[in-house]
């Protein structure tokens, strides 16, 4: 297993390397929903981890870099923001050949799964 950390908006994957698997928890949160959050998340994690003013650059990028980074029978699996999940899957539909949303504990969609990448 290889670990790459970097800034998906603004920085490349190693060009050699083609992966099985991308993983990414991408900020997704807009403000206006930070006071629906619990407390002990805003205080303890990052603001620049959480929020963003359009997580669909995220999924944009994740997508472009997929194209040249991940192999064919590759998967990429996100989390995202619930109140966008049909949205964000519309943008994986133009990279994918299958891309499925996944509900969380509570029944709310909160991840995605994109496998096989379109020709």
């Amino acid at each position: 297993i290889q670990f790459h950390e970097l800034d998906v908006l603004n920085n490349n994957l190693p060009s050699t390397e083609l992966f099985d698997i991308i993983v990414s928890n991408p900020p997704y949160i807009i403000e206006q929903e930070s006071s629906l959050m619990k407390g002990n998340v805003l205080e303890h994690e990052p603001h620049i981890a959480l929020f963003t003013d359009n997580a669909q650059d995220f999924y944009k990028r994740i997508c472009e870099l997929s194209k040249t980074q991940l192999k064919k029978d590759g998967a990429v699996y996100v989390e995202l923001n619930e109140n966008f999940a049909d949205q964000t899957k519309q943008i994986f539909i133009q990279y994918f050949k299958e891309v499925e949303l996944k509900l969380d504990l509570q029944g709310k969609k909160r991840m995605l799964r994109a496998r096989h990448l379109l020709s």
